[in-house]
């Protein structure tokens, strides 16, 4: 018998007084994410890729001082505003 697994969907919202535009720049940008995506002052994200359209991939890592890291990867099924 085959054992069918669920994977979890996680779906995260907040409330950011700005600009639209300028959140989702932030939010979605590499350029953008790198600067401000990790834990703490001990932490850093050197790189993120976003292909940001339906089945397109986002990628991060996050890294520590003592070289611990995350690594965040998904796939997107809806890219509305």
């Amino acid at each position: 018998m085959a054992t069918t697994i669920r994977k979890p969907i996680i779906t995260v919202k907040a409330l950011i007084n700005a600009p639209v535009e300028k959140v989702w720049n932030a939010c979605t940008d590499p350029m953008h994410i790198i600067h401000w995506s990790f834990a703490s002052d001990e932490w850093q994200t050197p790189r993120a890729e976003n292909d940001l359209r339906v089945g397109g991939k986002f990628s991060s890592r996050m890294e520590a001082v003592d070289l611990t890291f995350l690594a965040h990867i998904q796939k997107w099924t809806d890219t509305n505003k």
